[in-house]
């Protein structure tokens, strides 16, 4: 295949190769700097696998790329693609096969054709399950067609298993859903029974799903921003009068962990950093493992309320806000009220928190209540 890309094509925008005997290497040689004006690119019926597809990386204005029958690809060979800069500039990718296993999603899907694609197997079992649900219900493209959905060994929890449920109907042809091995309890059950009443089959073992059990630690997380008041609230609490504290809270350290009793049970208040900051790595490997959040805003600075959308928006890439305990509080009620009653309650009715409370730490007013109302519902 060398012979082909002897010659200076500086001008080439349709380049079509396929039943060609093109190999890895010969796919190698596309990175002649000759042909980075080439916009069409039809590769099929050749013996290229996941490995070729990698020295695509040079043809930077690529628009089309055809891989009918290209039968040494895997499942998951849109990994290889992925991962390179060239696929921003792709409109449209044909391919046909008919199962495709994914380990990372990206809206970039959206444009590619998928004529035969049936099933879909997602086999991520780290926390980043719920974030591929939730860009997966964007890409229309795939959805659409896709009639088993593979879930087993991804991870799914209940609260994932209410996002899916509440966005089936972007599966218009799913037909059946597999969740062999995932971290669902009998909790889900009453999910099971809605998609079974649209003819979707679940295929799982019943005898082997574990009763949701009650846990014997629970973790609270403290969002909101520097100014808040997160610190100065959860000390309070603890020492039942108040402690201001002036100091912005780093996030990632031992003394930012916080043990209120509460009855018999073991409880820990985890104390954040700012949720827009450059903890979020850290914020959101803990919030994933939450029973609860405690969203805290100032009520003297209308800027801060401002910020609340942001951690909503945050804590629902992982969590169905309907399912998940959140509780609101708007902090310093004893100073002079910013952020005005009527855009409070507009936040209310658009969010569905567990609750809302208004405190003062200086007064010491409302913050046993509210602490021990979110244990409470939590328990």
């Amino acid at each position: 295949m060398y012979f082909i890309f002897q010659y200076d094509y500086v001008n080439l925008e349709y380049l079509d190769l396929k039943k060609k005997n093109l190999t890895n290497k010969g796919l190698k040689a596309l990175q002649n700097k000759s042909l980075k004006n080439v916009k069409y690119l039809d590769i099929s019926n050749n013996n290229i696998t996941d490995e070729g597809l990698k020295h695509l990386n040079e043809l930077n204005g690529l628009n089309e790329l055809i891989l009918l029958n290209m039968n040494k690809l895997s499942d998951d060979y849109f990994l290889s693609l992925q991962s390179h800069d060239f696929n921003y500039s792709i409109s449209h990718i044909s391919c046909d096969k008919t199962k495709l296993t994914l380990k990372r999603v990206s809206t970039s899907f959206n444009y590619f054709h998928l004529p035969n694609l049936t099933t879909l197997k997602i086999v991520d079992n780290t926390i980043n399950i719920h974030l591929i649900l939730k860009e997966l219900f964007q890409l229309d493209k795939i959805c659409s067609k896709i009639e088993i959905l593979d879930l087993s060994n991804s991870g799914l929890n209940d609260n994932g298993m209410l996002r899916l449920t509440k966005n089936i109907s972007f599966f218009k042809n799913i037909e059946s859903i597999i969740l062999e091995n995932s971290k669902i309890t009998d909790y889900s059950k009453k999910y099971f029974e809605q998609l079974e009443k649209q003819n979707i089959k679940i295929v799982l073992n019943m005898n082997k799903l574990k009763p949701k059990t009650q846990k014997l630690c629970y973790r609270i997380v403290l969002g909101g921003s520097t100014i808040s008041g997160k610190t100065t609230y959860i000390n309070t609490f603890i020492q039942k009068s108040f402690y201001d504290m002036t100091i912005s809270t780093i996030g990632s350290d031992k003394y930012d962990f916080r043990y209120p009793k509460y009855e018999d049970k073991k409880c820990i208040v985890w104390d954040t950093a700012r949720w827009n900051g450059r903890f979020y790595g850290t914020i959101k490997r803990y919030l994933y493992s939450a029973d609860g959040v405690i969203l805290l805003f100032d009520l003297s600075d209308k800027n801060d309320f401002d910020e609340l959308p942001y951690c909503v928006e945050f804590i629902s890439d992982y969590y169905e806000l309907e399912e998940f305990p959140v509780l609101l509080i708007g902090n310093k009620s004893d100073k002079e009220k910013n952020a005005k009653k009527e855009e409070i309650d507009k936040f209310l009715d658009k969010n569905k928190f567990i609750g809302y409370f208004e405190v003062s730490c200086k007064n010491n007013s409302n913050v046993q209540e509210s602490m021990n109302f979110i244990f409470d519902y939590i328990y």
